[in-house]
């Protein structure tokens, strides 16, 4: 059967694609090599001529050694990049000798608050992918990556679907930290957690388990943190996927998970003990452990 074939082929690219890593190419190096040359035709191989990739080549403070710079347009914040990491590293940083270039943009040079390395391509790939900047320095096999994501998205406003006469105006977004700040600004307590997930090989996908620790049932938490680290797919682009992977009865006429754009609707349902999760593209949450009671909760469900 033809459908068959094309699902044996699907699940021949999708382990061809975990297995290899991000370039899809069995003989790259995994790690970085010293030789700055080298790992800009070798990260040029990875993402192609794409017109959003960019190649800065620099030379650090003071006749320093010499560096690239690689971001992607309009995921990463250029006013980031050119006043916190260009600027400080070009012109405002200290003398920054070779073979301690690495230490001295680490410590000093480096006026962005959001740093972290990496060793190996497919690291440094998924970094800037995310919309963060990639610092490489000639003679180190070491990237550092810089937090400058700043990728446009819809601003807060009033839900579409759940608008109300009283209450709070405001609705989730497709942003994820936007959502997460809207919740730490109604559930004020310490213990209010966000584990980051990520699921799909090809989209990598963000998710955000949040329930309250104390409140919410371990084991709860537990076996859906368990359900959703276990999905093996290639694209998680709604919440609607994950649904369909974690739940019970998926044949029930009943619904099991609840779909929500309001986030004071779901600081009410943690104060019940219910857990809920969030990804990266969707403005809407999925929020566990549904009642009977709660599919209806007033008269405009029934009509």
């Amino acid at each position: 059967m033809w459908w068959k074939k094309w699902t044996k082929g699907r699940h021949k690219l999708s382990n061809g694609i975990a297995a290899k890593g991000i370039t899809g190419n069995n003989f790259r190096p995994q790690h970085l090599k010293r030789d700055l040359k080298f790992n800009k035709e070798m990260l040029q191989h990875i993402l192609g001529s794409s017109l959003d990739v960019n190649f800065r080549d620099v030379t650090l403070a003071h006749h320093g050694p010499n560096a690239i710079i690689l971001y992607l347009d309009n995921m990463a914040d250029a006013h980031e990049i050119n006043e916190n990491l260009l600027k400080s590293i070009m012109l405002q940083a200290p003398p920054i000798p070779e073979k301690d270039a690495f230490d001295v943009m680490w410590h000093t040079a480096l006026t962005i608050g959001e740093v972290y390395v990496a060793r190996d391509f497919d690291q440094l790939v998924e970094g800037v992918i995310f919309g963060d900047t990639a610092i490489l320095i000639d003679g180190f096999d070491t990237a550092i990556i810089c937090g400058t994501k700043g990728f446009k998205g819809r601003s807060i406003g009033e839900p579409n679907a759940e608008e109300v006469v009283r209450g709070p105006k405001e609705a989730f977004t497709e942003m994820l930290l936007n959502n997460v700040t809207q919740l730490r600004r109604r559930i004020r307590t310490p213990y209010l957690r966000f584990e980051a997930l990520s699921v799909g090989r090809l989209t990598s996908t963000d998710i955000a388990l949040v329930y309250i620790e104390g409140v919410a049932d371990p084991e709860v938490v537990d076996e859906v943190r368990r359900r959703i680290k276990g999905i093996d797919t290639d694209s998680i682009l709604e919440s609607g996927y994950i649904e369909e992977y974690i739940e019970d009865h998926p044949y029930s006429p009943f619904p099991q998970i609840e779909h929500t754009e309001r986030p004071d609707k779901v600081a009410r349902r943690f104060g019940g003990g219910q857990g809920g999760h969030y990804h990266r593209w969707y403005s809407l949450c999925a929020a566990g452990a549904n009642a009977i009671y709660a599919i209806f909760p007033s008269l405009r469900g029934l009509l």
